[in-house]
């Protein structure tokens, strides 16, 4: 009889299911609790910036309406459009701030997403200058320095997030180099022996 507990509790060491590392340890437990607590905090997060548009969009319009009618009867019309815009403001703030927000706490793919959410910044960056500039016709020049800086930057993160969707530069280079040569050649042929362009080496 003693033989056979001996035998079961040879098993029982030997079974993966009994050993001790797959027992939750505290380390564990406050790991998930920590994730749980992160899960939270987005979802207030969520309704609170949900709670803020709403809100926004109840004050904001309204007010902007009032004021758009005020100034109907001016000879320019420039309040008119200014407040009939910053309707669309409104709309638009709120939800490309909730799309950023939403890469920003779904981090999985860093290298790629950080381009996305440079690119997202358009958006609100874009409607505030727009909006901005319907009204303040005297700082225009520096709105739209401050549009055409970001668009460049953004041109540049889209060009690398193509190349991170590719698998990086190594990546894509080491593709590049089982092309057939014939894609880095230019046409027509005149243009290479006149030196207007060159072949392109492949990778």
């Amino acid at each position: 009889m003693n033989h056979h507990r001996d035998d079961i509790s040879s098993l029982l060491d030997s079974d993966p299911a009994h050993h001790d590392d797959d027992i939750p340890t505290t380390d564990d437990t406050d790991t998930g609790t920590n994730r749980i607590s992160k899960i939270v905090c987005e979802k207030k997060f969520a309704y609170l910036l949900a709670l803020l548009t709403f809100v926004s969009m109840v004050i904001g319009i309204p007010i902007l309406i009032y004021f758009a009618f005020i100034h109907q009867d001016t000879n320019t019309g420039i309040y008119m459009a200014f407040y009939s815009a910053g309707i669309f403001v409104i709309f638009t703030i709120p939800i490309s701030t909730y799309e950023i927000f939403l890469h920003l706490t779904h981090w999985y793919m860093p290298d790629v997403q950080k381009y996305v959410v440079r690119v997202l910044w358009m958006v609100p960056i874009y409607s505030l200058q727009s909006w901005l500039s319907l009204r303040f016709h005297n700082a225009s020049v520096l709105l739209d320095t401050i549009r055409g800086v970001y668009e460049a930057y953004v041109i540049c993160s889209f060009v690398y997030y193509l190349i991170g969707l590719m698998g990086g530069e190594a990546s894509m280079a080491e593709t590049l180099r089982k092309k057939n040569a014939r894609y880095g050649q230019h046409s027509p042929r005149i243009l290479v022996h006149l030196g207007v362009c060159k072949d392109w080496s492949m990778g």
